[in-house]
């Protein structure tokens, strides 16, 4: 399946790197978008996305269980990044021709 096979990329391209760790001055523009729009969701302002605060993106509401990698009923703004370069990942792919 794609998103099982993409996914171990995800989640490579961001081993190396914390974006918690990080502080707004050090965030690339694509880590402030994904900051940014973790914080829009994040209505209770915990840190975390639980299955509620996820309605208003269908992907991530979708495929919750998948996003949320160490399983423990949320998703942290780095799962959130992870998911957000598989959904990318896949809709460059399904833009490329095919051979």
């Amino acid at each position: 399946m794609k998103w099982n096979s993409l996914g171990i990329g995800a989640v490579a391209l961001l081993g190396a790197a914390s974006l918690s760790a990080q502080t707004a001055d050090d965030f690339s523009e694509w880590e402030k978008e994904i900051a940014h729009s973790f914080a829009e969701m994040d209505a209770n302002r915990d840190g975390v996305l639980d299955r509620e605060e996820v309605g208003q993106n269908p992907p991530l509401e979708t495929h919750f269980s998948m996003a949320d990698m160490d399983k423990d009923g949320h998703i942290s703004v780095e799962e959130f990044a992870a998911f957000e370069i598989l959904v990318e990942s896949i809709e460059a792919a399904e833009r490329e021709p095919s051979i």
